[in-house]
């Protein structure tokens, strides 16, 4: 499928990581020398590359030191936070209006009680109840946090995400249920934004604070269009930029112009949406096409095409 677009035209790549870049397990930090290679030559190219994950800062740090790429621009927490490559600093922050935070978390507590758990990514800081941090276990709390008992004290600091952890429902089931039951009161639409970018949690971010939006954003400061751009991902997080590079907001399909016959075209409306053969199905319905899983290196196979593209254009 790759082969019938028009790659040497795009001038900016966005890729999730769990699930996408990282070719491990979800939270691990294995990207391979493959992957890191093509992004190091297309950004010698003049490529600007864009990391956009749901990660906190701190745990988007490895994975940025085994890219060694000279100038990303990272994107955290689902948009939430812009974070300053060199500085480790955050350059923007989109958080939930203080207000709601705490009336968002009684909805669910009320709701769910003591079958779910509350984290909260503040800053550079992770918050949570001591029952979050107990269930997540040592292996996935090994950096610093503070544990919260009284639940107005989550929202005495900006807040870019809320992490709602239940005992046993997964992710795709609490997202169900606290999107029609929780949150049904069509007020909250214009508070609140929840998606989930893995089977273990859902997560909670203000109303138009996604990681499609954060990076339409910064491509409208740096004068990068939307035509110009390839985005990556596996999860439902991830649907918002695979729509603003590939498809319409709306989630209608771009049009195709047809060139020798109608299996050969190429695309000239917008950016590409590539989800992962891995990927969740609303990843999928998002994207323009599918690459191999993350396992056997799909944003590799396509970045390789693209950098081999703009080398021949060069040439020519």
């Amino acid at each position: 499928m790759v082969d019938n677009y028009d790659l040497s035209k795009l001038k900016l790549v966005c890729s999730d990581l769990d699930g996408t870049l990282i070719c491990g397990k979800y939270n691990a930090c294995l990207v391979s020398e493959r992957s890191a290679k093509v992004l190091q030559e297309l950004e010698a190219e003049g490529v600007q590359i864009v990391v956009a994950s749901g990660r906190p800062p701190r745990s988007m740090e490895p994975v940025l030191e085994l890219l060694k790429l000279d100038h990303p621009w990272i994107i955290s927490c689902n948009g939430g936070i812009v974070l300053d490559n060199k500085q480790k600093a955050i350059l923007k922050s989109f958080p939930i209006v203080q207000q709601h935070v705490y009336p968002a978390i009684k909805n669910i507590k009320d709701a769910l009680g003591d079958d779910v758990y509350i984290g909260v990514e503040s800053g550079m800081m992770f918050k949570c109840e001591e029952g979050y941090a107990a269930m997540r276990g040592p292996a996935n709390m090994n950096h610093p946090y503070k544990c919260i008992s009284q639940l107005e004290d989550f929202a005495c600091e900006p807040v870019e995400k809320l992490v709602i952890l239940h005992k046993t429902w997964d992710a795709e089931q609490l997202h169900k249920y606290i999107s029609s039951q929780v949150f049904a009161d069509a007020k909250w639409e214009d508070i609140i934004n929840i998606t989930f970018s893995n089977v273990h949690f859902i997560e909670i971010s203000a109303t138009n604070v996604s990681k499609g939006t954060t990076l339409k954003s910064l491509c409208d400061e740096n004068q990068y269009t939307a035509d110009q751009v390839i985005s990556f991902g596996d999860m439902a997080n991830d649907v918002t930029m695979l729509r603003f590079a590939g498809k319409n907001w709306d989630g209608s399909l771009c049009v195709r112009k047809a060139s020798k016959s109608i299996s050969d075209y190429l695309l000239f409306c917008l950016g590409i949406g590539v989800a992962m053969e891995n990927a969740h199905e609303t990843a999928k319905k998002a994207a323009d096409f599918i690459t191999l899983s993350n396992l056997n290196q799909g944003v590799a196979v396509v970045l390789e095409k693209m950098l081999q593209q703009i080398r021949s254009k060069s040439a020519n």
